[in-house]
Formats: C-alpha cells, structure tokens, sequence
C-alpha cells in the first residue's frame, strides 16, 4: 500500500490504523536482546516487557514532549533530524541517570494536512536511530492535532542500585562537563540568521539536508549539525555512574538554568569559573571577532546535552581517563560550596575571574536565569 502512495497525499487520506500498521512492521518494533523473543507490541493494548528483556531490573524512565512552534519548527529542521533529535534529547535523560537505553513509547498528533512523505521519512529515520541505540519501539499513540506534537516515553535500565539523581551533590564535590558547551546555541543563531535570508514563498514544509550542506560549510556546519543532531553521551553516563559519580544532570537549558536546578535540589552552591568552561574550535572560530560571544553561547546557551556531574576529587582522574578512552572529554569547571539557607535559594554563584570579565560577559541581563548571583 505505501510503496504505491502519492508523496503528496496527505496523513488524513490514511487515516490512524494505515499509519500504525506502517509503524508495526519498521524494523525498531523487533529489537532482539538476548533470547528474548522478537514481537512486535504495537497495535496492541499494551506490552509486557517481561517478553522484552526478562532479565530487566532496576527500571528507570524518563518522559518529554516537543511540540511544533514552542521546541521546533518543522520550516527549519529536516524531518528525519527531527525524528532523531526527538530520541537523542530523550535518551540524554536515562544517560544523567546512569541508565542503559532499552525501549520506548511514541506518541504522535499529527496535522490533518501534513503530507504522508513527510510523516514517512520521520518513522524511517526514528526506526533507523532507535535500531542504532539498542532501543525498541513498544507502542503509543496516533491521533490528530492542529500542531505537531512529538511525546516520548524512554525506558532503561540502571546496574546501580538507584539512579544518579541531580540531588546529590555535596561540599567539596568538583563540578565538572563532558565534551564542549556553547555549539548548539550558536548553530541555532546560524539557521536563524539563515531562514531569515529565505523567502517563506520558496521553502517547502522541510529543508532537506542537502540544502542546509550548501548553505553551511566548515565550523559553521559543524555547529549547525550539533543543534540538529547531539551528541550520545549514553556511554559515558553509564561510566560515570559505575565509577560512582556523585550526583548527574544532562545540560539541555543551558549551563546556569540547569546548574540552578542541580544546585537547589541539592541544597548546595555551586562555584564555577567560567575561564575554565570548555569551547570548541569550531565555536571559537566562528566568534573569533567577538570571542565573548562564544562565551556567552557556552554559559547560556541550551542544548548542548551534555552532562553536568558533581564527583569526589579522588574519583576524577578515574573518571577523566576512562571517559577519554572512548573518546569524550571532562573538565573541571567548578566546585561545590557549603550552601546556608539564604544562599541555596539563590541557587548558585559564579566566580569571575575579574570584574572587567563579569562586565564585558554581562550575564545578569538574562532575566531567564534569575537566581544566580554574580560575584566580582
């Protein structure tokens, strides 16, 4: 049926039971672990994940929403890097928790009008990642909205007894990020500027890949790509979290939103100095004529998904080494402080390293990130 459809028909033409039985047979629905069997649940009423996995213990989830024209816009993004994105942001949760991947459930409201080549390139490339992650596709939902709206529900498992929360940092933990912050605000502010250039008249519902390889070359599409497409940090929160990190968060609002809600949960202050966030070439490179902008992209910018842990001085060099091997950097940036009442309702502070930096930066204009006080 769907090999003889028109790419121009649209998803109301096929209706739900069409569009479930397409799901059913991708390849994400089959995932085989072990000797565990290989049946697909969808279209059914629910699953038993005893038929997935028996062996599962110490289950954790984690839920996410990204609806159209609040966390995306579908004139921006491809759709298969939107159906990949929606997975990687989901996935960065169970990896703050130290969780290995395991299964998922998907929910769709899809626009009445919205053609089914779109809808089909969306479900290969979700299928696609999920088969790449190890993760299979249990069931959802499919129903009819006036906006798209992407709900996922992801499933893992954690070898620890309990999950790392982001509550349990203490005094004297060091604060330290994987990987580099700032590349995914700035390749937001590249399409931006981009699609502003656009005329609405000639754009079609997605950019193609293509398109966005032409516009962008270099460091730029390299940053462009790190907002499109994050990065797994899977491996090296189930790392972390077997050599004992502390407490863990992944970094999808920023360095100082998400610090905030780290360091209110574990009623500490956080202390960082922001010489020592870590910035790629490509970031510097691109800012190289205003070098405090990409600054400011690693400090405030969101979207990074990397993580944020707290770790005992003496388990870093451990923890570093490891993460190294398999090819993802960590770096001190901080540390915790003892946090008095008065103080934890602030959230955190930050030291600067002089007060020509604290100006020149000018952070406190961020109203969004209220509750940081800034030290000079």
């Amino acid at each position: 049926m769907f090999s003889q459809t028109s790419s121009k028909c649209e998803i109301s033409n096929l209706g739900e039971n069409a569009i479930v039985e397409y799901i059913r047979n991708l390849p994400c629905t089959r995932i085989r672990r072990g000797d565990s069997a290989t049946t697909s649940w969808v279209g059914s009423d629910c699953a038993d994940l005893r038929t997935l996995a028996p062996q599962l213990s110490n289950l954790v989830m984690s839920k996410d929403l990204l609806i159209e024209n609040v966390h995306f816009l579908t004139k921006w993004i491809p759709a298969d890097w939107l159906a990949a994105k929606s997975l990687r942001v989901n996935l960065s949760d169970l990896a703050a928790g130290g969780a290995t991947p395991v299964s998922c459930l998907l929910g769709l409201a899809l626009p009445r009008n919205r053609p089914w080549s779109w809808l089909k390139v969306f479900l290969d490339r979700f299928s696609k990642e999920c088969v790449l992650q190890n993760v299979a596709l249990l069931g959802g939902d499919v129903t009819e909205s006036e906006t798209l709206v992407i709900s996922l529900t992801v499933m893992g498992s954690s070898e620890a007894s309990q999950a790392v929360s982001r509550a349990q940092a203490k005094t004297g933990d060091l604060l330290c990020v994987t990987g580099n912050l700032g590349d995914s605000a700035a390749g937001l502010d590249l399409i931006k500027s981009w699609v502003g250039e656009k005329s609405e008249k000639s754009r079609s519902l997605s950019p193609s890949a293509n398109e966005i390889f032409k516009k962008f070359s270099g460091d730029q599409r390299r940053l462009v790509l790190r907002h499109y497409l994050p990065r797994n940090r899977r491996m090296a929160g189930v790392q972390l979290a077997s050599m004992g990190v502390r407490s863990m968060m992944d970094l999808s609002d920023g360095l100082l939103g998400d610090a905030t809600k780290m360091a209110r949960a574990s009623r500490c202050q956080f202390h960082f100095e922001i010489s020592k966030i870590p910035i790629s070439q490509a970031l510097k490179t691109v800012c190289a004529e205003t070098p405090q902008r990409a600054l400011k992209y690693a400090v405030v910018g969101g979207e990074d998904y990397e993580l944020l842990c707290a770790i005992e001085p003496s388990r870093f060099s451990r923890c570093a080494s490891e993460l190294l091997r398999h090819g993802c950097g960590l770096t001190v940036i901080g540390r915790v402080g003892a946090g008095r009442e008065s103080d934890v309702d602030m959230g955190a502070s930050v030291i600067w390293e002089s007060e020509l930096e604290a100006r020149e930066l000018d952070l406190a204009d961020w109203r969004s990130y209220e509750g940081f006080r800034f030290q000079t």
